[in-house]
């Protein structure tokens, strides 16, 4: 309730402010300032009125809730917030995919474009602009035959405002050359600072989430940009190999942290999987093999070296104890089929020819070793020959038809 009236109060306060617009020119930084203030507070105040609703059980419909997230990602891109901004949109656009979605956020960019403009950074508006053209081009998918229509006015609009960009670019490239050395002096500080700015954002998310491998995407993609640019300029090349350096060095420890953090779930989740020393083979084996896909569903999310040769281990030695409890099984299956041959022949001398040959008949010879198979045929061909002719049909019938042990049975 304290946090619903401190954005009321806020609200209030920023009401009462209005009147600063008409103060003049000079004031017109204090205005802008105000006016973003309101705005976050108003997102903010949707938020949690969102949040409330939730809680009580009201259902706010997806457009609404569109709406408010692609409040907060305008905000964030009048702060300059880019990343956040991106955040914000998709998932924006991922609730409502519709024209009127993309018209907004299209119009925040040049908005945003224009104030880079203003400042001299052509570089970055510039890039940004592209990078709105190829995605506004890549949305066809998602619009009306009306709405493409609509799209290349939009897209002219785009085009413009980047020819005059790099109209002012080229203008800027033609000064001396002392100047145009300076400004790309600063215009490398400030990718430089930007690379930085993702890198230490990359390393101080805590492992789970996506924004790391997001951030050193973006890190990466501004480096490469200033690779280009050191093969011009050699005094970039120190800085470069500086940036370059950290970057690997994030990279190495995004990579391990998130490795960590799955290595231990797939640790507790292979424990949970209890497998008991003793007992029916199958049983054990069938654990054995349930833990090797457990851990082969997940081992691709281990990106770390350390963790993928941690996981190597784990599955060599799974396999080690599938194949030991394989070959137990066979054994164990041998030995009742010795067992079964034994009382069979045992029989054989007190009965004959009239010895049931049930026993004989369990046995499925497949899961039987050389010497085994050997004893079988050869206590069989005995008992067979002497057999007279009606006899060997019905042994051979009732040999067909006994039901075979499993070796899943052992």
């Amino acid at each position: 309730m304290g946090r619903v009236l401190s954005i009321l109060f806020l609200l209030a306060l920023g009401a009462g402010l209005g009147f600063i617009v008409g103060i003049g020119q000079a004031h017109f930084p204090i205005v802008q300032k105000v006016t973003h203030q309101i705005e976050n507070v108003q997102t903010e105040l949707s938020l949690l009125r969102t949040e409330l609703a939730k809680k009580a059980g009201i259902v706010i419909p997806q457009a609404q809730t569109a709406d408010i997230t692609l409040n907060k990602a305008q905000s964030f891109i009048q702060q300059g917030q880019l990343a956040n901004a991106a955040l914000y949109f998709n998932n924006a656009w991922a609730n409502q995919p519709t024209w009127q979605t993309l018209q907004r956020y299209q119009q925040s960019v040049l908005q945003y474009c224009r104030q880079l403009i203003e400042k001299a950074d052509l570089n970055t508006a510039l890039q940004l602009l592209n990078d709105m053209d190829n995605f506004l081009r890549s949305q066809t998918s998602h619009l009306t035959v009306a709405e493409i229509e609509q799209l290349q006015q939009m897209l002219d609009e785009v085009s413009q405002l980047k020819q005059s960009t790099e109209t002012l670019l080229a203008e800027k490239q033609a000064k001396p050359q002392e100047v145009e050395k300076a400004q790309a002096q600063e215009a490398i500080a400030t990718l430089s600072k930007r690379v930085e700015y993702f890198l230490t954002q990359a390393s101080d998310i805590s492992a789970g989430s996506e924004l790391p491998f997001y951030y050193l995407t973006s890190a990466q993609s501004i480096l490469q940009q200033l690779i280009l640019q050191a093969s011009e300029i050699d005094t970039v090349k120190t800085t470069v190999a500086k940036l370059s350096e950290d970057f690997e060095k994030t990279k190495q420890v995004v990579l391990y942290n998130q490795s960590k953090l799955e290595w231990e779930k797939i640790s507790k989740g292979s424990d949970e999987i209890t497998i008991a020393e003793v007992g029916k083979a199958e049983d054990i084996l069938q654990q054995w093999l349930k833990r090797r896909q457990f851990l082969m569903e997940r081992v691709s999310k281990l990106v770390s070296p350390e963790f993928s040769k941690m996981a190597q281990e784990s599955m060599d030695k799974i396999n080690s104890e599938i194949t030991n409890w394989q070959t137990e099984q066979q054994r164990r299956y041998e030995r009742w089929a010795i067992g079964q041959i034994e009382s069979f022949y045992n029989s054989f001398k007190e009965h004959g020819k009239n010895t049931d040959p049930y026993s004989l008949g369990e046995i499925d010879t497949r899961y039987l070793s050389a010497a085994t198979n050997a004893a079988y045929n050869e206590v069989f061909s005995t008992y067979y020959a002497k057999l007279e002719s009606g006899q060997k049909i019905t042994v051979s019938s009732q040999m067909f038809a006994t039901k075979k042990q499993k070796l899943s049975r052992f």
